[in-house]
């Protein structure tokens, strides 16, 4: 019998690697929606790259903001304009995606409350231009604030 388990759970294990492999290669090796959410889950911020509205299809990167299952803001570019350089924004790949989530009180100096939580759910985005001048972008969304634009050391 144990033979028997041992044979199926190796099976298992196949199986389940061999549907990671697969959904790698059909997904591709680049990202092309990331979403986070407040933790209560009623505000929702998607960012994504899409080719819709674009002829010939270059991807562009766009965001919607959702709250308690209403769209609040449509999907929206979102590019950075940069003298003496072409936006970014247009034809970008996002790269990579981490998600965090930050909770922790601290103590107001005055005011009605003595402490105040600060509770949120961040995405951190990695874009990079495949082609053209190859500049690199990370952005971070977070639930309580708008976002923060994080550049690398050196941009061209």
């Amino acid at each position: 019998m144990n033979l028997l388990y041992g044979e199926l759970s190796k099976w298992k294990s196949f199986r389940k690697y061999a549907f990671s492999i697969s959904l790698f290669l059909a997904l591709g090796s680049s990202v092309n929606a990331a979403t986070v959410s407040s933790p209560d889950g009623r505000l929702i911020l998607t960012i994504e790259t899409t080719t819709e509205g674009t002829n010939p299809p270059t991807p562009h990167l766009v965001y919607q903001v959702s709250f308690r299952g209403k769209v609040l803001v449509e999907p929206s570019a979102l590019r950075l304009d940069l003298e003496g350089q072409p936006p970014l924004g247009n034809n970008v790949q996002m790269v990579n995606t981490t998600a965090s989530s930050e909770d922790h009180t601290y103590k107001l100096v005055t005011g009605k409350a003595s402490q105040v939580r600060d509770h949120y759910n961040a995405l951190r985005v990695d874009l990079r231009e495949p082609s053209g001048i190859g500049r690199k972008l990370t952005i971070e969304a977070r639930t309580r604030l708008p976002f923060a634009i994080l550049s690398p050391n050196k941009m061209p």
